[in-house]
């Protein structure tokens, strides 16, 4: 069993690795895994996965979904012009 297994590969996430730790799951990820660029990565804002994201929008659709959508050009959300 691993002890800091990634999100997205789940290999292990080692101490000499940059990785990230969700705020919200405690669960770790490798940047190299992530969508995070260098940027956040150095900044001193707090990273939430996907996942935990996902699950505090008041509405319930699932990240596949999300992904299917961006990928094909469609949005989930309009906007209106006022």
């Amino acid at each position: 069993v691993l002890k800091f297994p990634c999100l997205t590969c789940e290999k292990s996430v080692k101490s000499n690795q940059n990785s990230l730790k969700c705020i919200s799951c405690e669960k770790w990820i490798h940047l190299s895994c992530s969508k995070v660029d260098l940027d956040f990565f150095n900044s001193d804002l707090n990273y939430i996965c996907s996942k935990c994201w996902l699950s505090e929008l008041p509405f319930n659709v699932s990240f596949d979904e999300i992904s299917t959508q961006c990928d094909s050009g469609d949005h989930l959300f309009e906007t209106t012009d006022t």
